[in-house]
């Protein structure tokens, strides 16, 4: 069982220290929420970023998106 962990998406980062708690994830997650004729709205790719570091610097190799 992997253990994944949620994306903060918009206003959640006030939860918490995001690299931390993604730390604690066997694959960390980030969001990207877009629909036709609309760009990705644009607090989204910074979520995405943070997921991304997150892996790197704890040496994991999967990053997953929340559709």
């Amino acid at each position: 069982m992997s253990y994944y962990g949620e994306a903060l998406e918009y206003h959640r980062p006030s939860l918490g220290d995001d690299m931390e708690m993604r730390s604690k994830t066997d694959v960390p997650m980030g969001a990207m929420w877009t629909w036709a004729g609309s760009p990705a709205r644009s607090f989204l790719p910074a979520d995405l970023r943070g997921a991304a570091s997150v892996a790197h610097i704890y040496g994991q190799n999967l990053v997953a998106l929340s559709p």
